[in-house]
Order: C-alpha cells, then sequence, then structure tokens
C-alpha cells in the first residue's frame, strides 16, 4: 500500500498583531522585568487600562509614545 504524503503544519504561531499587550508582553517588549512594568503600573507612571475581573492591558502605540517621551 502507498504511502500517502504527510502533511505537515508550521510550528509556529502566526504573529500576534493586537495592539493590546499582557503585562508580560510589555515586559518583553521594553526588555524590562515584569516586577518592573508591575511597579510602574501601580505607581501610575505607566499608561494603562483596567477591564473587568481585574485585568490589566497596555496598548502597543500607548507603550511606545510613553517610551520616546520619558527618554531624556
Amino acid at each position: 500500500m502507498p504511502r500517502s504524503p504527510s502533511l505537515t503544519l508550521s510550528q509556529q504561531s502566526p504573529p500576534d498583531t493586537s495592539p493590546w499587550l499582557s503585562a508580560d508582553q510589555v515586559a518583553a517588549h521594553l526588555g524590562v522585568s515584569l516586577r518592573s512594568v508591575r511597579e510602574w503600573t501601580r505607581r501610575g507612571q505607566m499608561p494603562c487600562h483596567y477591564l473587568p475581573g481585574r485585568l490589566v492591558r497596555y496598548h502597543r502605540d500607548e507603550i511606545n509614545a510613553w517610551l520616546r517621551e520619558s527618554r531624556p
């Protein structure tokens, strides 16, 4: 019996194009620790949005603007 060709799926997931980021994603985006992101959020130093269920999300454009404004 002949073998059917095997189908392979890409192991990579598609890139996330959502402008909304979690704290983990912001930390990776900025190259800082998750603890730093959470502390800046707690102090009100970083722009964020509070959602129902105690979720916090960050908009990529706001984070990039914040980063540009906070550099000397």
